[in-house]
C-alpha cells in the first residue's frame, strides 16, 4: 500500500509541475567569475567609455550583479538575451540600480529579436524618475532615488499589445494597461541599455546595475481549436448565433479565422461577420471577433474537448455576456483534455494495477 501511495503521490507532483509556467531566463550572475564579461547567453555592446562586467560591488541577492560602468564621461553599452518567441502572455523581471538618476539612463525592455521594443521602461530618461514609453509619450511612474535597488516586473500581452508594469509591490500594479512603443508580432529577448540623459553626458564613475533577471510564460498550448464551431453569444442587450471557421498554428497557438455571426430579430444589435484572430495558452483561448469592425466582440473562455465557452465584451464593454461553441455532430457533454504528463500518466497506470493486483489478493 506505501508502493501505492507514492506512485499516485508522484503521478499527481508530476502532473502539478506539467502545469507550472515555462521559464526562459533565470540568472542572478552567480555562476560568473568576479570581473569578468557575461557568459555566451548574453550579447554586449560597448561603445565609447563603458564597460559591462560582473561585480561583487553591489547586488540584490546572493552576491553579484552585472555593472554598466562609465569609465570617462562619453559611453554607452548594452545586453541582451533571446529566448523562445512568445505571441501570447509573458513576464520579465529584473532588480534595477543606478548611482545617478539625473545624468544616466538605464532601460528595460522587451523586443522582436534585437529590434523593435514593445515594453520600454527607463530610469532617469525623465531625470529622477522611473518612466516608461508608449510610442509618442512618455508617463512617469513613481520617483528614483540614487543606489537604491528597484524589482521591476512586467506582465505583457503581446495579444493586445500592453503590460502592467509592478514596481517592488510585486500584488499591485502600479501601471495596468501601458501601450507597446511598437507593435510586434511577437517577444523574443530582453535587454538592459545605459545611455545619457537628455543630452546631458555622463560622468565617469557613474554607473548602473542588474541583477536577477527572470523571464517567463504560461506552459504549453493544450488544445486545438481549429475547424468549424457552432457559435452562440448571450447577453443581456443582445443575442447572436452562427458558425465560425478557426485555423490555430500548432506551435505558436496563434489563431485566425472567419465568422458569420446573425443577430436575433427583436434586437438592435448589428451582425457580426468578418476575421477573427486570437490565441491558446494552456486550456484557454481568447479570440477577437470581427477583427476590424466597429462593434468589436471580445471573447475568453476554456476549452473542453469539443466545446468552447466563456466570456464576451463589446463596444469596449458596453455589452457583456457568455458565449460557446461547439463543433457540430459532437456529443452535448464536455470532454475534458487530460493533463497529465506522458510520465505522469504512466505512474497512474502502474498505480492502478498495483491497486487492482492487491485487490485480488484480499
Amino acid at each position: 500500500m506505501a508502493v501505492l501511495r507514492y506512485l499516485l503521490s508522484a503521478a499527481l507532483f508530476l502532473t502539478a509541475i506539467s502545469l507550472k509556467a515555462q521559464v526562459h531566463i533565470d540568472d542572478n550572475f552567480e555562476s560568473y567569475t568576479p570581473g569578468s564579461e557575461l557568459g555566451s547567453s548574453w550579447e554586449t555592446n560597448v561603445n565609447g567609455d563603458a564597460s559591462i562586467l560582473v561585480t561583487t560591488g553591489a547586488y540584490n541577492s546572493p552576491g553579484q550583479s552585472v555593472q554598466v560602468l562609465q569609465t570617462g564621461d562619453n559611453g554607452t553599452g548594452w545586453f541582451t538575451q533571446y529566448h523562445e518567441p512568445q505571441y501570447g502572455q509573458v513576464t520579465y523581471s529584473a532588480f534595477i540600480r543606478t548611482n545617478n538618476v539625473t545624468n544616466e539612463t538605464i532601460t528595460l525592455s522587451a523586443r522582436e529579436g534585437g529590434w523593435p521594443p514593445g515594453p520600454w521602461i527607463a530610469f532617469g530618461y525623465r531625470s529622477g524618475w522611473i518612466s516608461y514609453y508608449d510610442g509618442s509619450s512618455w508617463h512617469d511612474i513613481v520617483p528614483a532615488s540614487n543606489n537604491q535597488w528597484y524589482q521591476v516586473k512586467l506582465e505583457v500581452d503581446v495579444f493586445t499589445q500592453s503590460y502592467d508594469i509592478y514596481i517592488d509591490d510585486m500584488v499591485t500594479p502600479k501601471v495596468t494597461g501601458a501601450e507597446f512603443w511598437f507593435n510586434v508580432s511577437s517577444l523574443e529577448s530582453i535587454r538592459f541599455e545605459v545611455y545619457q540623459t537628455g543630452g546631458v553626458d555622463p560622468d565617469a564613475g557613474d554607473a548602473a546595475w542588474v541583477d536577477d533577471v527572470y523571464v517567463e510564460s504560461p506552459d504549453g498550448i493544450n488544445a486545438n481549436v481549429g475547424g468549424l464551431w457552432n457559435l452562440t453569444f448571450s447577453g443581456a442587450d443582445c443575442a447572436w448565433s452562427g458558425t465560425m471557421t478557426l485555423d490555430q498554428e500548432a506551435d505558436t497557438g496563434l489563431v485566425n479565422g472567419s465568422g458569420n455571426i446573425a443577430v436575433a430579430p427583436e434586437d438592435s444589435c448589428s451582425d457580426l461577420t468578418g476575421s477573427i484572430r486570437g490565441i491558446v495558452e494552456g486550456n484557454s483561448v481568447r479570440l477577437v471577433f470581427p477583427e476590424g469592425q466597429p462593434q468589436v466582440t471580445q471573447m475568453e473562455g476554456t476549452v473542453q474537448g469539443t466545446r468552447l465557452s466563456g466570456d464576451w465584451s463589446a463596444l469596449g464593454g458596453s455589452l457583456s455576456g457568455t458565449w460557446s461553441a461547439v463543433r457540430p455532430g459532437s456529443p452535448g457533454r464536455p470532454r475534458a483534455i487530460p493533463v497529465l504528463p506522458p510520465f505522469g500518466l504512466v505512474m497512474l497506470a502502474l498505480g492502478l494495477i498495483l491497486l487492482a493486483a492487491r485487490r485480488r489478493s484480499l
